[in-house]
């Protein structure tokens, strides 16, 4: 490499480099859940599942041996457990996750959490479909008088369903403390593998993956003028259609159609039209998974309609007509997932939000102000929050326990003045003022940490000018200071998942001109900000949260780009070093166990557009070339996170045919998975994986096509195929 000299401006101690090579850098990689490592034995029968931290005479030694034996947990690369960690609530349904083979049950979980919960002997559950003498009855009938499961609205509690990941979540959240220590997980899981294995059930199989698509319905003149829902198994066996002949819109976006985020329903929009063929309206209808069982919901004009997080509630709004057919208002409706138990909540605008649990609903109605309430999504206990203001948005915390929401006042001439900052708890027992804004200034917008314990908000100054100053603000919602973390335009900014630290970006100046962004990192607070660098293109946390990796411009003595270098540091923002040489970076990603940097780099001095993958351990670990193709148009990971993927033009092609390939993060094992794909089309993603990961869907041209995951067994499914979707079935 050529040695030239480059000037890297800003932060103090920055050095000036020459030929930039990949640094091996010291601090060890903790991971939190790494892929587990092959175990060996030893006399103790421990394998390489002894730490020092976790003596034998820890009471949670038996179970976090089992655990990691089992592949749940691994220890850390510097060999320990740190079993008294807390454990955040979004990672407790991963490593569960890990105890269920695709295919476990209601019956099963309910089995697990009572194993991992002793309790009294329950009476046998009643529900038609769970006799007494089924063997799970008991376990059934406890996880009912605990809350953590619920029947359906028939009566029936369906054991054989398969339980998909987002129901786990949604249960563990019930049945879990989310405060709990990696030791207190451990000891839950294996009582409740063992339970689970002392049941003795057969395996069950999961039902087919489905995959939900739309076919184009054309006139007499060869005009598309309609389109059908249609719901298939992934082989293309067992199509069924959900709209016969009717138009559905023409919406490119979801909210004429949509899967359950649990996908066990789907929801779908019904375009009406009167004699002579005008929309006149819509109908909002439900179905099973497999397109069964379809159900109507609204028999008028249906809009702004949202599924609850859980999957199992949807809800709506209704045009409201007076005899002549003029649009009065709107109404709120909630109901079942599968379209049953319908209830109509307070008359209300277009301003409402389902809490994070799907139990609430928080909305606004007008009465001269704005009134913001919160209403069970039975219509039950509605609550008044705020009385006689002016709402300008308002955010559910994370816990749904309580909502923040900004109000604003008005001078004499109807003008907006300033804004406050409030948070307010759903059962009325504390409200407070959090922060208070002057004319100057109002709040743009603002975000809860994960841990709902401060809240971020944006400053923007009052004015038109979109290059107006903004500032970012952290404050607690127990009723601390609240501190600024920028005095400039921030963005690009997120915390932790666990709430300890937040990163952001800054714009930075110098005698009037914008020279770049910055990089901090902070205690969530907004204390010990440290910046990283000073003209930053990209950041990402790592999967395990452990570490940070950054993207830096290097730039000459005239400020002019010559490269990037990809650079990493502890989460903290210590111990940093840099990855990689002076390359031109299109785009990078961590590896889903964190061990690796996969980045896109521009082929140096090509004039044809070709490009190479790249992968660098964070370690200190070698760099290897994984790909050499031209113009990478997609990359990313498979599911399993063992391949990369990425879609590339083929050379000398009139159509610009292109490819699917796949390759190990060694650089082994390169194949191709398609050979002619359709990429995109307006904005839309034309492949992707199932949620399983076991096979993957591609259009060519118009036509859909599904394959497994190794490439073989492609099938097509629609000969002439518009806007599909996957079944989020995730297991």
């Amino acid at each position: 490499m050529t040695a030239m000299t480059i000037k890297r401006t800003g932060l103090p101690g920055k050095r000036t480099v020459a030929g930039l090579v990949i640094v091996a850098w010291a601090m060890a990689l903790s991971l939190a859940y790494p892929v587990p490592t092959a175990t060996g034995q030893d006399a103790t029968g421990e394998g390489n599942c002894r730490f020092p931290d976790l003596p034998a005479t820890s009471p949670a030694h038996a179970d976090i041996t089992y655990a990691c034996r089992q592949g749940w947990f691994t220890g850390y690369p510097d060999g320990s457990f740190r079993p008294d960690r807390p454990i955040p609530a979004h990672q407790i349904a991963t490593v569960v996750g890990r105890a269920f083979a695709a295919g476990a049950t209601r019956a099963d979980m309910a089995t697990f959490l009572r194993g991992g919960n002793p309790g009294v002997p329950a009476a046998p559950a009643r529900f038609p479909d769970v006799p007494a003498t089924h063997p799970q009855s008991e376990d059934i009938a406890y996880a009912i008088e605990q809350s953590w499961f619920q029947g359906y609205p028939d009566d029936t509690f369906r054991p054989d369903r398969v339980i998909t990941a987002t129901q786990i979540t949604a249960v563990l959240t019930r049945a879990f403390p989310t405060a709990s220590t990696r030791a207190q997980l451990a000891t839950f899981m294996r009582h409740g593998q063992q339970a689970l294995n002392a049941n003795n059930e057969p395996q069950h199989q999961p039902s087919p993956s489905k995959i939900a698509y739309e076919v184009p319905v054309y006139d007499s003149l060869g005009e598309k003028a309609a389109r059908e829902l249609w719901v298939a198994d992934t082989d293309g066996s067992s199509a069924r259609r959900l709209t016969d002949d009717v138009d559905i819109g023409w919406t490119w976006t979801s909210g004429d159609w949509e899967w359950s985020p649990d996908g066990e329903h789907i929801a779908y929009e019904v375009t009406v039209r009167d004699f002579r063929g005008n929309e006149s309206g819509s109908e909002l209808w439900v179905a099973e998974a497999d397109g069964s069982d379809a159900r109507q919901l609204t028999d008028d004009f249906a809009y702004n309609w949202l599924w609850s997080p859980s999957g199992e509630k949807i809800a709506y709004e209704v045009i409201v007509r007076d005899f002549r057919g003029n649009l009065l208002s709107s109404e709120l409706w909630v109901a079942d997932a599968g379209g049953s138990r319908k209830r109509r909540l307070p008359d209300v605008s277009s301003r409402w939000k389902w809490s994070p649990d799907g139990e609430r609903i928080a909305y606004v109605v007008w009465s001269g102000f704005e009134d913001l309430w919160v209403v069970g999504a039975d219509g039950s206990e509605a609550r008044l929050l705020t009385h006689e203001v002016y709402i300008h948005s308002w955010e559910w915390s994370p816990d749904g326990e309580r909502i923040a929401f900004t109000v604003f006042g008005q001078d004499s001439q109807g003008y907006e003045v300033d804004r406050e900052l409030w948070v307010a708890s759903l059962d009325g027992s504390d409200t407070r003022r959090l922060d208070y804004i002057d004319i100057n200034y109002f709040i743009n917008r603002m975000w809860w940490s994960p841990d709902g314990e401060r809240i971020v908000y944006e400053i923007k100054e009052n004015s038109q000018d979109e290059k107006a100053a903004r500032e970012l603000w952290v404050v607690g919602v127990g009723g601390s200071a609240p501190r600024r973390l920028t005095d400039d335009f921030a963005y690009n900014w997120w915390f932790l998942s666990s709430g300890e630290r937040i990163a952001y970006q800054a714009r930075v100046w110098e005698f009037g001109r914008w020279l770049g962004h910055s990089l901090w990192v902070a205690k969530a607070d907004g204390s010990e900000a440290r910046q990283l660098d000073d003209d930053i293109e990209d950041w990402r946390w790592s999967p395990n949260e452990e570490q940070i990796a950054y993207e830096v411009k290097v730039r000459d003595s005239r400020r002019t780009v010559l490269g990037s270098e990809l650079w990493v540091a502890g989460a903290d923002g210590s111990s940093n070093d840099s990855l990689t040489d002076i390359v031109t970076i299109q785009d990078w990603r961590w590896s889903p166990d964190g061990r690796t940097i996969v980045y896109e780099a521009d082929v140096p001095d090509s004039s044809d557009r070709r490009r190479e993958l790249w992968a660098v351990g964070v370690d200190g670990s070698g760099t290897n070339l994984l790909t050499y193709a031209y113009v990478l148009s997609w990359w990313g990971w498979s599911p399993n996170g063992e391949d990369i993927v990425y879609v590339v033009d083929v050379p000398d092609s009139s159509d610009r045919r292109q490819e699917l390939w796949a390759v190990g993060v060694d650089g082994s094992g390169v194949r191709r998975l398609a050979d002619n794909i359709s990429v995109s089309e307006y904005g839309v993603r034309e492949w992707g994986w199932s949620p399983d990961g076991r096979r993957f869907a591609y259009k060519v041209d118009s036509e859909l096509w599904v394959a497994s995951a190794d490439g073989s067994g492609a099938r097509r499914l629609a000969d002439d195929a518009g806007y599909w979707r996957w079944q989020p079935v995730n297991r």
